[in-house]
């Protein structure tokens, strides 16, 4: 098994020496690199492309959901977890709307920490256990057709309308109608409320 490759990004140096090192002692995982502000995480990507970055959002330069933004734009194959210490909602609805693959809280069982890293190594999306309580949706399961199911994955993956579209060979209209109803029949307000509630109700799979 090939080796997770991760960038970690945070400036408090004890934390992030002492998650390196805890990384570090899974042999699945390598540490390929530290850093304590945006601007060398962003200029180390030129010569190295981990498959995952670890990314705080409160930085003393660019703030993570700045530097998400930029990572996902430039390196669409690098996978972005925001590890943070907000519990609030509207920090998880931006940065999932920036293009994070997954929101964990710094409180978290190191336990937690492997699985979405690994959630996260598969293509897939992870939400922080202790947000989805939070969240506690209201909205119970509702009947999907196989083609939203489709698209819902693949927007949990953060997929682009475009992408979508190309890789289930629609238009990007009829990829956003399946938005739109993905939303209504959700009850979500947005992206990141949807892709929880997909999570909740077992339309994406989360291992």
């Amino acid at each position: 098994m090939n080796k997770i490759k991760l960038f970690l990004l945070d400036d408090h140096k004890m934390l992030s020496e002492g998650l390196s090192s805890i990384l570090s002692k899974n042999q699945n995982l390598q540490i390929m690199g530290t850093f304590d502000t945006g601007d060398k995480l962003l200029n180390a990507l030129h010569f190295e492309k981990p498959e995952i970055i670890l990314c705080d959002i409160s930085m003393p330069d660019k703030d993570g959901i700045e530097i998400t933004k930029h990572i996902k734009k430039m390196y669409k194959n690098i996978r972005v977890l925001i590890f943070t210490m907000h519990h609030e909602i509207n920090y998880l609805n931006l940065a999932m709307g920036a293009g994070a693959d997954g929101y964990l809280l710094k409180d978290c069982e190191n336990g937690e920490l492997l699985d979405a890293i690994v959630t996260l190594s598969r293509g897939e999306t992870y939400i922080s256990s202790k947000m989805q309580k939070s969240m506690n949706p209201q909205q119970s399961a509702t009947s999907l057709t196989r083609r939203e199911i489709e698209v819902l994955n693949k927007m949990a993956m953060g997929n682009t309308t475009k992408e979508i579209a190309d890789c289930l060979y629609l238009s990007s209209f009829t990829v956003e109608t399946h938005r739109k109803n993905l939303l209504s029949k959700s009850g979500s307000i947005n992206v990141a409320n949807l892709i929880l509630w997909g999570v909740n109700n077992g339309y994406i799979k989360k291992k």
